[in-house]
């Protein structure tokens, strides 16, 4: 090879190398113009004064179901962890509140019961363990709990308490809720056929919990919990026709002034959980978040779904943040710059109801706030 065709060839591998490398750099230049020029998006005042440190109503709900001395599953407590839990809200200056002081102060109604640190404690169904096991822990550090029951259960078998039992709680200062009649699934899709039906099976469901209850514990119920957590615009309308003034869902999260009464949440205490899961729970704050989709208690009919909402509060660490269908984590996409959460189902087939919990941390802090909303399929 002579010199001249030595450096022909140099200049042309140069040529490959450098040409591409500067179209690249050009690209990122123009790229990073676009996104500094991009408008940020920016939390109302009166939003962020909604979900402050300084805000003096937070409540977390407690949702418990069944009890055992020694075996622990998705549903199931066991007796060491139940103490652990009640043991960390009585060392930690925690006071359960009643449905009726809750009400009283999410409704505004009364500030003088507000409490500096307040706590719900539910137990779901009926089961006979809470007055074995549960109820000897409540009373050993002072606190009180709320009954939801579904009536068709109570007296039923001898794994269920009787209404005598029931009525003897109430008596001693324990909520009895509805948890429904029968338990039913209320999911659009479980229930489409028939539209008209469906409305009518489910005010037949609250009416008559709510009557049945009333009658053995001559005490009016306040308050009813879903079965499953499902809940849409018809179900909360439906609520408040049937004279209730609260309705609990599961979604995992704190409540506060800005909750609306019927969509309270609930945070889910699992039994194969530690107990700096439920610290975090119990010590969290509100995540406040805006233009959810699909939206609360809508429902969606479509083979994929863009689930996006929009995070209001300041300071949030976006390195922090975890995101959750049910109880599947998964990795969303994250605008920073608008404060945007987005992710793609691309297959809505294998699930009617989508339970969405976002929770993220602020810079510098250890407490994490909770966000969450529920949509469905309808198929």
């Amino acid at each position: 090879m002579n010199k001249n065709s030595f450096y022909f060839i140099r200049k042309v591998f140069a040529s490959i190398i450098i040409i591409p490398l500067l179209i690249y750099l050009f690209y990122i230049i123009i790229n990073n113009n676009q996104l500094s020029s991009s408008p940020t998006y920016q939390p109302t005042k009166s939003s962020l004064d909604a979900v402050s440190d300084k805000s003096k109503i937070i409540i977390p709900v407690l949702c418990y179901h069944r009890f055992s001395h020694n075996k622990s599953g998705d549903y199931i407590i066991t007796s060491s962890m139940f103490e652990e839990h009640l043991k960390y809200l009585s060392e930690n200056n925690f006071e359960t509140i009643s449905l009726g002081e809750m009400y009283a102060i999410l409704s505004g109604k009364s500030e003088n019961i507000i409490k500096n640190k307040m706590v719900v404690i539910t137990i779901d169904d009926g089961y006979h363990c809470f007055q074995d096991i549960a109820l000897p822990l409540l009373t050993k550090y002072g606190f009180k709990a709320t009954l939801f029951v579904y009536t068709d259960y109570i007296n039923s078998n001898k794994n269920a308490l009787s209404w005598q039992e029931l009525i003897a709680l109430s008596d001693k200062g324990f909520d009895i809720g509805s948890h429904t009649k029968s338990h039913p699934n209320l999911s659009i899709a479980n229930n489409a056929k028939d539209e008209k039906k469906f409305l009518q099976k489910i005010e037949f469901e609250f009416k008559k919990s709510k009557e049945i209850i009333e009658k053995h514990i001559n005490k009016p119920v306040v308050a009813i919990a879903m079965p499953y957590g499902i809940y849409d615009d018809n179900i909360r309308t439906i609520a408040k026709e049937s004279n209730y003034k609260m309705l609990f869902t599961t979604n995992n999260c704190p409540n506060s002034e800005t909750t609306d009464l019927f969509t309270l949440a609930r945070f889910d205490i699992n039994g194969n959980e530690k107990l700096q899961t439920f610290i975090n729970k119990v010590e969290s704050l509100p995540l406040l978040i805006s233009n959810e989709q699909p939206s609360d208690g809508k429902f969606v009919n479509a083979n994929d779904v863009l689930i996006e909402v929009f995070i209001e509060n300041v300071n949030i660490d976006f390195n922090t943040l975890e995101m959750y269908i049910g109880t599947q984590k998964i990795s969303p996409n994250v605008d920073t710059e608008k404060r945007k959460v987005f992710y793609r189902v691309l297959d809505t087939s294998r699930r009617n109801v989508y339970n969405v919990t976002l929770r993220v941390k602020e810079f510098k802090k250890n407490y994490y706030r909770y966000g969450a909303w529920q949509f469905q399929i309808k198929r």
